[in-house]
């Protein structure tokens, strides 16, 4: 990945976190199901695998520990950056 491609990513990351947060600030974290099917089309992603860990119940310091497993094996700095913002975007939503 290169730097354009990880700013675009970037901004497209930014948006689904706040549009995320919003929905469950306004409906309830359980409001996101919908959204995660709407994700579930696209490849797999750590933003999916923590949004289905945080709508199962799943404790917030295992996701933390789960996701920073995933993030912390990613060898490209730019692929890496990004996975960290979706990490981060999960525990805030949660």
């Amino acid at each position: 990945m290169n730097r354009d491609e990880f700013i675009e990513a970037w901004f497209i990351n930014l948006e689904k976190a706040l549009y995320l947060s919003n929905e469950a600030r306004r409906y309830g974290l359980l409001s996101l199901e919908e959204e995660l099917a709407n994700l579930e089309n696209d490849k797999p992603d750590i933003l999916k695998i923590g949004l289905r860990l945080a709508l199962d119940g799943t404790d917030y310091d295992m996701i933390a520990k789960i996701l920073s497993n995933i993030v912390n094996r990613e060898k490209d700095e730019y692929l890496y950056l990004l996975k960290m913002t979706k990490k981060e975007t999960v525990l805030m939503i949660q």
